[in-house]
């Protein structure tokens, strides 16, 4: 896969993070902390694997299953996935 979104920054991916999880959880987005584990909303393993294999659409690139145990917090996350995009070369 090659990135199309290899310019977005963490903001906005965090920002489409707690748009995703407010959306599952039905609550407002103003009720995501960025600093919260993704666990203590009830995501549980099979939630995070489907918001995974969205991001990866969304950014068009391969994201490892598993980050969200290295980064379980959306600020985290997202600040994984932005240095991972700005890390991106092509040929």
């Amino acid at each position: 896969m090659s990135p199309l979104n290899t310019k977005l920054t963490a903001q906005e991916i965090q920002q489409w993070l707690v748009d995703y999880v407010a959306k599952k959880l039905k609550k407002d987005p103003r009720e995501i902390s960025i600093k919260t584990p993704l666990s203590h909303y009830g995501i549980d393993s099979f939630a995070e694997l489907a918001m995974i294999e969205r991001l990866e659409t969304w950014l068009n690139m391969e994201i490892d299953p598993t980050i969200s145990y290295d980064f379980p917090t959306i600020q985290q996350l997202s600040n994984k996935l932005a240095k991972d995009l700005a890390e991106i070369v092509y040929f």
